[in-house]
């Protein structure tokens, strides 16, 4: 298994410059961030052998489309997708209750979703 740990997209731990810069507009950018390529990740380990998953979980996801600081769901999915990988399940949390928090998503996206909406992430086990 392959394992693409994304730094926290919160607070102050959103962009190297924060510090520096402190505007909002600095902190919520995505620019900084360095994504693999498909080719890189989802070769298979051996010839004949079916292509790794892709697997992507996403904590206090807010919804498809909105978030503080803008969606961070779509812009990840989507920027997988035109590096080449398509993501076989999405798990998403979001501990504020949405009414639609898929609206937007395309039905690919959608169908591979399992989102826990209304339900908060803490570190305990269980």
């Amino acid at each position: 298994a392959v394992t693409i740990p994304r730094e926290p997209l919160y607070g102050f731990l959103r962009h190297p410059l924060h510090a520096c810069v402190k505007r909002w507009g600095v902190i919520t950018t995505k620019d900084h961030l360095v994504m693999p390529l498909g080719s890189e990740m989802l070769q298979p380990r051996r010839p004949g052998a079916r292509r790794p998953r892709a697997l992507y979980f996403d904590l206090g996801a807010s919804s498809y489309l909105s978030g503080m600081g803008g969606s961070s769901m779509n812009w990840f999915v989507e920027t997988y997708e035109r590096h080449g990988i398509g993501f076989d399940e999405v798990h998403a949390w979001e501990a504020k209750r949405s009414r639609s928090p898929m609206h937007g998503a395309p039905q690919g996206v959608r169908e591979a979703t399992r989102f826990y909406n209304g339900v908060p992430v803490n570190s305990s086990a269980g």
